[in-house]
């Protein structure tokens, strides 16, 4: 095991005081806000012109891309902070062109603070191992609770959670808003295993948090049907009769789009709502069938933002494929669907609800709907820790929100935990514990060893190491499994890079 920095921590151990206030919504038309559309895209922008260094290189809109004319617009990134910062352009959505172009912005806001927050400043975190902390942490087996493993086998548990005790972790402030008090908290390793899951930039803390909690519920809704292809209620469309929900609708239809709407809320008492839109004349095959789910403890809400979020992430899709010449794919959380048979679980009307049956709970304030939504959540053995991530030179209020009971149907949480603490002991530079942890993931998930991705982490494991030889077989067996790499740029400068040490 490599040596351990155990300097003074670059944080305060004294618990970080945080505390909710009253936060008014100010904007209900279509979604609920603290201030306009139009304040939020003009705080944002002068905001990010205030960095110091260029963050945006311009707004756009989407929607001219598609034919169903339901308001979408990307943030495009300056390319020099996507290739430092891995920032990825962003989107933005609403039934006005003013809520998607404040929607795109401030995921931008979101995006630029958090990962600032996780990897470039270090002052927010410190080293050490669970083993090694004896104050103010939670029970070190929320950590394992994201991987579907420990759903069925107990037995695994033990020993693996000996071996996560000691492995070194980035610590920071968090607050449980289940047990009202804040914890040191692991929130990089989360980040490796929810990635942008939870993140949230808003015009007050409270919005931010809310929509935060909403998108963590959204995605745990999606992953434990999906996942299990459980049976959910239809929702009669003839009982939708909210007003700005019948035009959206009426848009995908008059565009000879097919919706089928479908409860995801799982007893949760939280409103997710699904919308499976078939289009037969699809610009691209990608989006011919497309899925999205909104969360929201407005029921309205929750199917606005699911109808939006479709006709997002087609103009997203056609623009990546039809001008970017990339592949799209289908939206988090959700499989590709080839054909209506696949999607069969979600278009199977055998049960048919009203949309008046649905849970809805909604409210004047954020904060109190904030209180509600974590005490359903508690109800449900779920704990909610919040992390204050705003960045200073921006000032816009920005979290991420973590549940580590929260299911989420991605690769990172259908494998074991060693390849996470792969990720971590790479962060810390400590490349031989990298490769002991790589192993014990390999012995346990041996079809990963035919993973090109994790044949690549591997080898660069062994490259920084300085076991070039190895690296070699790894880049190379890589290579064999998936040509493509050959059309890499980082893969050939890495590769090239261990030759030349041989």
């Amino acid at each position: 095991m490599g040596k351990i920095n155990k300097a003074e921590p670059s944080i305060s151990l004294i618990p970080k005081r945080f505390q909710l206030n009253p936060s008014p919504k100010g904007y209900c038309y279509g979604q609920h806000k603290a201030v306009s559309p139009e304040e939020t895209v003009q705080r944002a922008l002068s905001s990010l012109a205030s960095t110091g260094r260029p963050v945006l290189e311009g707004v756009l809109r989407l929607d001219h891309l598609d034919r169903i004319g339901i308001p979408a617009y990307v943030c495009k990134v300056n390319p020099e902070l996507k290739e430092s910062m891995g920032l990825t352009d962003t989107l933005g959505k609403g039934i006005t062109a003013d809520q998607a172009k404040a929607g795109a912005l401030m995921e931008l806001v979101e995006r630029y603070s958090a990962i600032s927050f996780l990897d470039h400043d270090d002052t927010k975190h410190f080293i050490a191992r669970y083993d090694d902390i004896s104050h103010h942490v939670p029970p070190p087996l929320i950590f394992l609770e994201p991987f579907e493993r420990y759903q069925h086998n107990q037995q695994s548990i033990l020993t693996d959670l000996s071996d996560l005790c000691a492995c070194p972790l980035a610590w920071t402030w968090s607050y449980s808003l289940t047990q009202g008090k804040s914890f040191l908290f692991p929130l990089k390793w989360f980040a490796f295993i929810y990635g942008t899951t939870g993140f949230a930039a808003g015009n007050t803390l409270e919005e931010a948090i809310l929509q935060a909690l909403c998108e963590v519920v959204e995605r745990h809704a999606i992953s434990t049907v999906i996942m299990k292809k459980l049976p959910t209620p239809s929702i009669d469309p003839d009982s939708i009769r909210q007003p700005v929900i019948q035009d959206l609708i009426s848009k995908f239809h008059q565009a000879g789009i097919s919706t089928h709407i479908k409860d995801f809320s799982q007893g949760l008492g939280i409103p997710t709502v699904e919308v499976l839109a078939f289009d037969p004349q699809a610009p691209v095959n990608t989006v011919r069938i497309y899925n999205a789910a909104g969360t929201h403890i407005d029921k309205n809400m929750a199917l606005i933002r699911a109808l939006t979020e479709i006709a997002q992430h087609r103009c997203q899709i056609i623009e990546r494929e039809t001008i970017q010449k990339k592949r799209g794919g289908p939206t988090y959380c959700f499989p590709r669907f080839r054909d209506l048979d696949e999607a069969e679980f979600l278009i199977d009307d055998s049960s048919i609800i009203s949309m008046d049956d649905l849970p809805d709970h909604p409210g004047t304030d954020f904060r109190s709907e904030i209180e509600w939504t974590v005490s359903a959540l508690s109800r449900a053995g779920m704990e909610v820790f919040v992390t204050d991530v705003t960045h200073l030179g921006l000032g816009i209020p920005a979290v991420i929100v973590t549940i580590p009971q929260a299911r989420l149907n991605q690769p990172t949480t259908q494998k074991n935990p060693y390849f996470v603490m792969v990720r971590n002991y790479m962060e810390m530079g400590q490349y031989h514990e990298a490769i002991q942890a790589a192993e014990k993931a390999f012995d346990l998930d041996s079809e990963e060893k035919n993973n090109p991705i994790m044949l690549c982490r591997m080898g660069t494991c062994y490259r920084r190491a300085g076991l070039y030889s190895e690296a070699a077989r790894l880049f190379q067996q890589a290579l064999e499994l998936k040509p493509e790499l050959s059309l890499s740029p980082s893969f050939i400068k890495d590769f090239s890079e261990i030759v030349r040490h041989l």
